[in-house]
């Protein structure tokens, strides 16, 4: 008889701890979604009390219509311009902080960016910062933005939110940063993919803008973050961005670096790349920062050409 009681205790114990993995294998997939997720996903979740959605682009656009709960970001507030005169650099943490909880972000929450217009770039930024703080595994951004989710007549509003602060304690990933030491430590690493996501005229040296050289930094490939999305601004499938980064020079198992003028259409390349399951950042100070540095060199395959 204390055998049966024995050996039935042990059954409830294997019970109970499968109960308690699969549990936890439920969290996770719900906490670890992919970067980049569909107007369907979204419209499926609308709603649920974890889900922030966060609005990119102009003001008056959010005013004449919005995704039913979303809060609007001004990029102001996640970006800074330090006094090297960079246009685009990371803010302070504790800046960052207070912005994300302003608009109810918690370390619970589940985030979904989405933009308006042509601003996928500054969206993918978003993207970019939220990682940067930790909440990379619990953030994405809806393909093809708000055109998207109204040509499906799905339903918008005027209607503002009520949100309550959230409560985020971030953990900095600075891993997703790069800066222009470790590039130029790593520009000649066969296992670092350093990609251009300007436009190639500007990449070669064809053209360029009057407040940086021509060209792109030695041994980076071309890019452009256009060659990621379609006319209407959603990514591409899976295997075609495979591709356009296998035809760019990128390597499975590479650490891709994106970089551009600002640090903002890298992010897309950024946001591509973790999509596609690589280990990504972005060079923030991008060619503004290398370009106005006299000790960097610069490639200019045009420039040469002439």
């Amino acid at each position: 008889m204390l055998s049966h009681k024995r050996t039935f205790r042990f059954a409830l114990a294997l019970l109970a701890a499968g109960t308690v993995a699969l549990t936890s294998c439920r969290r996770a997939a719900e906490i670890t979604q992919e970067p980049i997720v569909s107007t369907d996903w979204v419209a499926e979740h609308l709603g649920r009390d974890e889900l922030v959605l966060i609005h990119v682009g102009p003001p008056e656009g959010y005013q004449a219509g919005h995704l039913p709960g979303a809060r609007y970001l001004d990029l102001q507030m996640i970006s800074t311009a330090p006094e090297e005169g960079l246009t685009l650099e990371m803010p302070p943490v504790t800046e960052l902080e207070r912005t994300f909880e302003a608009l109810g972000i918690s370390d619970d929450s589940r985030v979904v960016v989405y933009f308006t217009g042509n601003w996928v770039a500054p969206a993918a930024r978003v993207f970019l910062t939220l990682d940067y703080v930790g909440l990379g595994s619990r953030t994405s951004v809806m393909n093809g933005g708000l055109s998207a989710w109204m040509v499906e007549g799905r339903r918008v509003t005027t209607e503002l939110p009520a949100v309550a602060s959230g409560d985020l304690t971030p953990h900095l990933r600075t891993d997703v940063v790069t800066k222009a030491d470790w590039v130029i430590a790593h520009r000649e690493d066969p296992n670092v993919a350093i990609l251009d996501a300007r436009p190639a005229e500007y990449y070669t040296g064809a053209s360029s803008r009057p407040d940086m050289r021509a060209g792109h930094i030695p041994g980076a490939h071309s890019l452009p973050f256009t060659s990621l999305v379609g006319p209407t601004l959603e990514f591409k499938d899976r295997e075609t961005l495979s591709q356009t980064f296998l035809a760019a020079g990128v390597e499975p198992g590479d650490r891709v670096v994106s970089y551009c003028f600002i640090g903002q259409a890298a992010s897309v390349v950024y946001l591509a790349a973790r999509q596609l399951g690589y280990e990504a950042s972005v060079y923030d100070g991008s060619f503004q920062e290398w370009s106005g540095r006299t000790d960097l060199p610069v490639a200019a395959p045009a420039a040469v050409a002439e």
